[in-house]
């Protein structure tokens, strides 16, 4: 098993689970496309998204699926954030989250 950034994972499959009932099917362009917009739009919900495969070898992997973690902000953030922004000065983010995860979690911010 193997889990992780599905910009890393998904390259590496050439099958995925295609169905509730567990049947593995060929990962077509479309399948991957589907599973990448899928996964773009729990990022712009704030979710973190980690993919989900298996096998025993990269590059014949099975994408197994994505999962959307909520990691909601930390007590105080906020009221931080305000105060360093009343303060003049210039807050800057620097996460490894996916791009519209981080655009998501600062606007909560």
């Amino acid at each position: 098993y193997l889990k992780g950034a599905l910009e890393v994972i998904l390259p590496m499959c050439v099958s995925c689970i295609g169905n509730v009932s567990g049947e593995v099917v060929p990962l077509t362009a479309a399948a991957a496309e589907r599973v990448q917009q899928h996964s773009t739009e729990m990022a712009s919900e704030g979710l973190r998204v980690l993919a989900v495969a298996c096998g025993l070898y990269p590059g014949q992997l099975i994408l197994c699926g994505v999962v959307g973690l909520m990691d909601p902000l930390r007590e105080n953030v906020v009221e931080a954030v305000h105060r360093i922004i009343d303060s003049g000065a210039k807050v800057m983010m620097i996460t490894g989250d996916a791009e519209a995860t981080a655009v998501s979690i600062a606007k909560l911010a």
